[in-house]
């Protein structure tokens, strides 16, 4: 008896053994443009190729309002010239968010996310009339996701997006410039006093033509400012005249943070692409745009991996920066990292991926699981593609993986468990490759390693680990000459 007593104390005191965490990976395609604005292909032809190729998502990310427009001073809204494009306000919103979920039972294997790319400003710069009229940031954009409420999308504060408002403060503002069409009543009516009135009571009238036209042009002044002001119109508080720097992109931030809540998703799009064009004999200019990203709070990232460069990724560059900040308490939004398909019908649908860990593919797990960050992104080199079969941190208790939390114990070490391949698996076939190791914004490690079928296992020294603060996190990403690129989420340390 006191021997079994004894191995029975034993055995509870032995350190638990970390066991590798269950993770259930799927593929789907972020930000995909169709028909309905800037693509070729419409959402069913869209769904299918996605369906046939293995994806088990797309977050459809169509252009929500694309309009330029430029007034003359002083009634820019009535002396203007406009030019739309095809999007989601011309097609219809309600008809926009029926055919996604129309499209969804359809394919039923398919979790088919409604989304929006969003432009919230852009401004003029130039004159007309010297030929060097140019807008700019035009393509600065946040793609929204994750909500199927249409009136969510119609109440966007972006520009150019009007709808019928009624404040009473706004109302009576605007409408201040009627004082002046009085003001030329009055003068209109002092007018018709009468000069002469003979014995038989016959008023003689003397028209003064100035004051007349003073009259009426100042009636006509007044009544254009007011239709001018639009008093029944919602106002987002910006024009396209100015440079309002981030505030605009706070303010629909802030709408979808209010009006969406834990269930919508708002992140940077390609934000170190350049745009550079002329239409029309218009300038077209859009600079990265890395600066707004750090100085606007509440969103949810930014796209990591897409069609151009891009370096955000970088140890200790802008994605470090937002996570630091998110560690360390000034951001409550966790910043992650898309990869960004932006596929508008040419090219390959599948060429970059965002892969999901949950346990089943539902519209709820995936929008849930891209806001954590339980996810990575590919690109991919032909076909060839890294894929990750596990990523964990273990201190021999607990296992986290991305997006996920990991408790610091100081008795056992911390160790990065990676586990993947590379598809389609040719064997004897081998694919070169480098893994780098962010710890805190510090790349601690660099590896050459043999991607075929890869196992990688490093111990995250913990005197690295700042004791003053309480939230660490590790990241890595992978890239290999022949089978592409990879960046992972990370996965955070709790002091």
């Amino acid at each position: 008896m006191k021997k079994i007593f004894i191995i029975f104390i034993s055995v509870l005191f032995v350190p638990l053994r970390a066991f590798p965490q269950s993770q259930t990976w799927h593929p789907g395609l972020f930000r995909i443009n169709t028909s309905i604005s800037a693509g070729d292909e419409n959402i069913e032809r869209v769904s299918s190729k996605a369906d046939q190729i293995g994806m088990e998502f797309i977050v459809f990310s169509d252009q929500f309002l694309v309009r330029g427009e430029y007034g003359l001073p002083p009634f820019r809204n009535i002396l203007k010239k406009s030019i739309d494009r095809q999007s989601i306000c011309t097609y219809g919103v309600d008809e926009y968010l029926k055919r996604i979920e129309d499209a969804n039972k359809q394919f039923p294997r398919l979790v088919l996310v409604p989304g929006a790319d969003i432009a919230p400003h852009y401004y003029w710069t130039g004159s007309p009339f010297r030929n060097n009229l140019t807008t700019r940031q035009f393509s600065e954009q946040l793609t929204v996701f994750g909500i199927k409420d249409a009136d969510f999308y119609k109440k966007l504060p972006v520009i150019h997006n009007s709808y019928m408002s009624f404040s009473f403060f706004n109302f009576i503002l605007s409408c201040l410039p009627l004082i002046i069409s009085v003001l030329g009543v009055f003068v209109l009516i002092s007018v018709r006093k009468p000069y002469y009135a003979d014995a038989q009571g016959n008023k003689y009238f003397k028209h003064k033509t100035l004051r007349i036209s003073s009259g009426i042009i100042l009636v006509l002044t007044g009544l254009l400012w007011c239709i001018d002001n639009r008093p029944l119109s919602y106002k987002s508080g910006f024009n396209q005249y100015s440079d309002y720097g981030q505030a605009p992109y706070q303010k629909v931030i802030d709408y979808v943070r209010k009006t969406g809540g834990d269930s919508a998703g708002i992140t940077w799009s390609a934000p170190e692409a350049k745009m550079r064009d002329r239409i029309f004999g218009i300038n077209l200019l859009s600079v990265p745009y890395l600066d707004d990203i750090e100085r606007t709070n509440g969103h949810n990232g930014l796209a990591g991996v897409y069609g151009d460069a891009f370096h955000a990724h970088e140890a200790g560059k802008t994605w470090d920066k937002l996570l630091l900040e998110y560690c360390s308490g000034k951001r409550s939004v966790r910043p992650v990292i898309f990869g960004e398909s932006d596929y508008h019908g040419h090219g390959d649908i599948a060429f970059i991926q965002t892969v999901v860990n949950c346990p089943k593919i539902t519209l709820e797990n995936v929008v849930y699981s891209l806001l954590e960050g339980r996810s990575y992104a590919i690109s991919l080199i032909g076909k060839n593609r890294i894929v990750l079969d596990s990523a964990t941190v273990e201190n021999g208790i607990c296992v986290s993986g991305p997006g996920e939390v990991l408790k610091y114990s100081p008795r056992s070490p911390i160790v990065l468990n990676v586990k993947g391949r590379v598809e389609p698996e040719n064997k004897g076939e081998k694919h070169p490759g480098e893994i780098r190791i962010i710890l805190d914004g510090k790349e601690i490690e660099r590896k050459m390693i043999n991607l075929g079928n890869f196992t990688l296992i490093e111990q995250i020294p913990a005197s690295a680990l700042d004791n003053r603060i309480s939230k660490h996190y590790v990241r890595f990403y992978i890239r290999s000459p022949s089978a592409g690129f990879l960046l992972s989420n990370p996965i955070f340390i709790e002091m």
